[in-house]
């Protein structure tokens, strides 16, 4: 099948929703037409949001519900100012990994403060998955919180398709900068 034919199927199967757009006194029910988009347009608009937007998106609508899992860009940052506790986020990066599934991963970022090795085991953790998903490109933004910053693990090194790697505060082996 082309990619016209899978395109035009795929938005054949999809249920042209309504949505009331009032005009001063006057309602109208107009057709929804973002929800009419095929689901690989919704997830290329959804790879420039942060990943807590992109499963926001999911009480928009049922068919949006689980979207989200198939997201090729994983985006999550945490800034200083931010009145949300660290473990709170890194546990809900981690939720996100477990439910998360997509064919292939374009792009993985994470901003956060890395202080002391405190969430080694969970970096790590997100460096196996984004290796046996052939992440495309990395950016790992380990805010300086510790004199010692993290140690890429060597599985990263035999990961091929990667070609983007942006690193703050981390540490990589003489090999893996060969091997690139």
């Amino acid at each position: 099948m082309s990619h016209s034919d899978s395109s035009q199927s795929e938005s054949e199967n999809v249920e042209t929703a309504y949505v009331d757009q009032c005009y001063g006194d006057k309602t109208v029910n107009k057709p929804d037409r973002l929800s009419a988009l095929p689901d690989h347009l919704l997830l290329h608009i959804f790879s420039s949001f942060q990943m807590k937007d992109v499963i926001i998106t999911g009480v928009l609508s049922k068919r949006w519900r689980l979207l989200w899992t198939s997201a090729h860009n994983l985006c999550f940052s945490h800034s200083l100012e931010s009145n949300r506790d660290v473990t709170e986020f890194i546990k809900s990066i981690d939720d996100t990994l477990i439910l998360s599934n997509p064919s292939k991963l374009k792009k993985f970022s994470i901003e956060f403060l890395y202080r002391n090795n405190q969430f080694l085991d969970h970096v790590n953790r997100w460096m196996i998955f984004v290796t046996i998903k052939s992440v495309e490109g990395l950016d790992l933004n380990l805010m300086r919180g510790s004199k010692e910053g993290y140690s890429l693990p060597q599985l990263m090194y035999s990961n091929v398709r990667l070609h983007k790697l942006k690193l703050s505060n981390c540490k990589s082996d003489a090999g893996f900068q060969r091997g690139l």
